[in-house]
């Protein structure tokens, strides 16, 4: 087989295996499902309700976030629920479309992250996820002078992308570790007021490694975090992040994978200056 073919070949797998974790994502509804968990949560601020309610109440939809992202949509209840749902959808959409066209353009292995990755977080977008403003955020932002506040603040919606600090500690570059890391814990003290030990995420699902084995999960994720380290590139922090969320995999959580295009090195000692 020729190195085309096989590039080819590659991208086509990558392509099929895309689409059928979209599939399996569909569940009941696809669109204004998370977004609605969100709006939910918003709604029990203002009403002065639980935040994060006790987990055996049926009646409560999950809410999985720190509380500052709750308030924020707190203004948005005030408004006609469809209009909301359809902005948010959009704009949503708008940021899934974001890192794509770079990691078309980025070769073979490019194109064959954007077709594994593309499709599930098409189907997280038209459901209202934030996650493709969170890839968006930090495939943007992630070695400029605001990537650690960028970092920051996607872990206090998805927890995972704070290992991303592994890169600027593995280049020494403490200042910037230092920033994603509290930025991260700062936005997430406040959940400890609004009682999320109540309400604790379930680890586990069909693809769990964690679920499989929690000693086989923090071995991977040991290996992995050693040889980002070594590494020292986005690249080997996004493929961490991924290998973490295997605790409990989600598809769209393979967006984190468009974070590795290369970027270019830093040119202040912090990284904090200009890029």
């Amino acid at each position: 087989m020729t190195q085309a073919r096989w590039h080819r070949l590659v991208q086509a797998v990558a392509l099929g295996f895309g689409i059928g974790l979209a599939v399996i994502s569909i569940h009941a509804g696809i669109v204004w499902t998370d977004g609605q968990v969100y709006w939910m949560a918003a709604e029990r601020l203002r009403f002065g309700e639980a935040l994060y309610p006790s987990a055996g109440d049926p009646e409560v939809a999950f809410y999985k976030y720190a509380p500052w992202f709750a308030w924020a949509w707190v203004p948005f209840t005030y408004l006609p629920e469809p209009l909301v749902a359809i902005g948010w959808t959009v704009a949503m959409l708008g940021a899934w479309s974001v890192p794509l066209p770079a990691a078309m353009r980025a070769g073979w292995q490019g194109r064959s992250i954007a077709f594994l990755a593309g499709p599930p977080m098409l189907v997280a977008a038209l459901g209202g996820n934030v996650q493709p403003a969170v890839v968006a955020a930090l495939w943007a932002w992630l070695d400029r002078r605001w990537g650690p506040v960028a970092v920051g603040l996607s872990a206090s919606l998805q927890v995972f992308p704070i290992l991303f600090v592994v890169t600027d500690a593995a280049r020494r570059d403490w200042t910037r570790a230092a920033v994603g890391l509290s930025v991260a814990v700062l936005l997430w003290l406040p959940a400890l007021a609004y009682g999320i030990t109540n309400y604790p995420e379930i680890i586990g699902g069909v693809l769990s490694l964690w679920r499989f084995s929690p000693v086989a999960y923090a071995g991977v994720v040991a290996l992995v975090v050693v040889w980002a380290w070594r590494q020292r590139s986005w690249s080997a922090a996004s493929l961490l992040v991924l290998v973490a969320t295997s605790a409990r995999f989600i598809p769209y959580h393979l967006g984190y994978l468009l974070c590795s295009r290369p970027r270019p090195e830093r040119s202040s000692p912090t990284g904090l200056g200009p890029p």
